[in-house]
């Protein structure tokens, strides 16, 4: 048997004066890379993954990624980060702002939220086999395990300490 395969590279640059024009393309990926004065877009294609980033002076990204197994669309605009992911067997969602932390898995086999605030922390886990409670506020923290084979609960305060 013969086998015959055609495979072709391009690249061309262009920079002036602070912008950057980057195309590649081949026969497995395309790539267009722009920049200027704190501007990004980068846009990559090929036959597993799509991609797109787009920056902004730094405070605003956009970063969208796609393929045959997830999807995720991050988004951030200063200090602030917007992270769904989505494949055919989970979920995240991430959410930070100025010290807030919202935090959202979800799965075939877990669920878990997590809640931070300057010091207060909730953090929710589910699953088939746990399930899991656990709070901490300035020096309190509450935790709560159960399961088929063990139930367990602690409270701590400022140096009391509780279990059971």
């Amino acid at each position: 048997m013969v086998y015959a395969s055609l495979v072709f590279r391009l690249r061309l640059i262009y920079r002036s004066s602070g912008f950057v024009f980057d195309l590649q393309a081949s026969s497995s990926i395309f790539r267009l890379r722009l920049r200027s004065s704190g501007f990004v877009f980068d846009l990559q294609a090929s036959s597993s993954i799509f991609r797109l980033r787009l920056r902004a002076l730094g405070f605003v990204r956009l970063d969208l990624q796609a393929s045959s197994s997830i999807f995720r669309f991050r988004l951030r605009p200063s200090g602030f980060v917007f992270d769904p992911q989505a494949s055919s067997w989970s979920f995240t969602l991430l959410s930070r702002s100025s010290g807030f932390v919202f935090d959202l898995q979800a799965s075939s086999s877990i669920f878990r939220l997590r809640l931070r605030s300057s010091g207060f922390v909730f953090d929710l886990q589910a699953s088939s086999s746990i399930f899991r409670l656990r709070l901490r506020s300035s020096g309190f923290v509450f935790d709560l395990q159960a399961s088929s084979s063990i139930f367990r609960l602690r409270l701590r305060s400022s140096g009391f300490v509780f279990g059971l």
